[in-house]
């Protein structure tokens, strides 16, 4: 792994570098500097310890797999078929308390004392705007979208 230094000098220069281009490419920068950063960190961590790598849910476009098809070599890719309402239904149960990121999901892990309510602080918990049903089935259509040519690329 990467001392602290090496990371906080990579992490600078990212910051840095992604400032400059984001003024000129605007919102594509974001794109685009995700799979840079992320290619970046896995190339080193493919070289100095993976040996058996287990990646979830990236890459999720085809610039992405493209970028890490470059950098290394994938021996299985599993896609999970799961039904559009079922993601939904999970997804938008997920609740957050903000000033420490503990995260519940009202089905499956609630908080134990009171509901909507942190269980360490007894503060409210919050539901992000993305999280709310309809925000969750705008974002799973635009994944879905962009994930058929990931999928076609590595049937």
């Amino acid at each position: 792994m990467c001392s602290d230094m090496e990371e906080h000098a990579f992490n600078v220069v990212c910051e840095q570098e992604f400032g400059m281009e984001a003024c000129t490419y605007g919102d594509m920068a974001i794109q685009r500097w995700y799979s840079k950063v992320l290619s970046a960190a896995i190339q080193r961590w493919c070289t100095k310890v993976i040996s058996a790598n287990c990646s979830t849910g990236f890459p999720r476009t085809l610039g992405q797999a493209e970028a890490l098809d470059k950098i290394c070599e994938l021996d299985l890719v599993i896609s999970l078929n799961i039904p559009f309402e079922t993601l939904k239904d999970r997804l938008s149960a997920r609740w957050i308390h903000p000033a420490s990121g503990r995260v519940y999901n009202m089905e499956f892990n609630p908080p134990r004392v009171h509901q909507g309510i942190d269980d360490i602080t007894s503060e409210p918990l919050i539901q992000r705007e993305d999280d709310k049903p309809e925000a969750v089935a705008v974002r799973l259509r635009k994944y879905k979208d962009a994930a058929k040519p990931v999928m076609e690329l590595y049937k």
